[in-house]
């Protein structure tokens, strides 16, 4: 890598790590969002058992046909 190559590499690195102070961007940044969990209900039981499926029960087996007329 070229010497030029470099220092871009490393004054955009600075560049992009420096800038406004820590705590102003901190700040501004928790403003607009909630950051408060959602109440769990902790007495509650749980339940981890699959649900029943239905679509795997043995369906009826059908009739069998009749015999086809053999031809004359």
């Amino acid at each position: 890598m070229s010497k030029s190559m470099l220092a871009a590499l490393l004054l955009l690195a600075v560049a992009a790590c420096g800038g406004r102070d820590r705590q102003e961007m901190a700040s501004a940044d928790s403003l607009s969002r909630d950051l408060q969990l959602a109440p769990v209900d902790t007495t509650a039981e749980l339940n981890d058992q699959p649900a029943a499926d239905t679509a795997l029960a043995e369906a009826p087996t059908p009739a069998p046909r009749p015999a086809a007329p053999r031809p004359t």
